[in-house]
């Protein structure tokens, strides 16, 4: 305890002691008796007068600055080569939802090792993964093994459907957020179903 207080009056902070035991005043530390304490032993309404004075001293004359709004941190996306346009849009609506991407065609690349190795880590610090789905998709070498080991992993997976690809086992019976239909509602769904995520 001592260490913790001398670390908090270290860094010039104020402390309004609450006394409450039979010991009183002689029990405090000793840095802590330059303080305004509130003696809760006794009456109530003069110890919260004192404690409510106490923090009146701490109030500043102007408002804390806003906090800075923090980054949502970035998402992977797997997708093939044929689904690049739509993955401009993606990339734009990330931006706007205030999201990075990891996109090995245009990202900082990490060349002193494997790729594989290196997917591995992006993927597991990864918010998420959006796996673009379509035709091209499903003939990847690529795009199955990203999905699944963002699974094995725990990294949330996204199915993003663009283009029909026909019967796929690996997605069989998953749910997917359906592009086809229209752009727009394809893009609400996914800011949803983000947020429902905790994204």
């Amino acid at each position: 305890m001592d260490a913790e207080l001398r670390a908090f009056l270290d860094k010039n902070s104020h402390v309004i002691p609450v006394i409450i035991d039979d010991e009183g005043v002689a029990s405090l530390p000793a840095p802590l008796r330059q303080f305004q304490w509130a003696d809760f032993r006794g009456p109530f309404q003069p110890a919260f007068s004192a404690l409510l004075e106490g923090i009146r001293g701490l109030q500043q004359s102007s408002p804390l600055a806003a906090s800075k709004a923090k980054s949502k941190g970035y998402v992977f996306i797997s997708y093939a080569d044929e689904d690049s346009k739509f993955v401009l849009e993606l990339k734009n609506f990330m931006k706007k939802q205030g999201y990075g991407y990891w996109d090995f065609r245009e990202s900082k690349r990490n060349y002193q090792i494997d790729f594989s190795l290196e997917l591995e880590g992006i993927i597991k610090e990864a918010a998420g993964t959006l796996s673009v789905i379509s035709p091209e998709w499903k003939r990847s070498p690529t795009a199955f093994k990203e999905l699944h080991f963002s699974w094995e992993v725990g990294t949330p997976v996204f199915l993003l459907k663009v283009r029909d690809p026909g019967p796929t086992l690996a997605i069989s019976g998953l749910t997917y957020i359906d592009f086809i239909v229209g752009r727009q509602n394809g893009f609400e769904k996914l800011n949803e179903e983000m947020r429902r995520k905790g994204l």
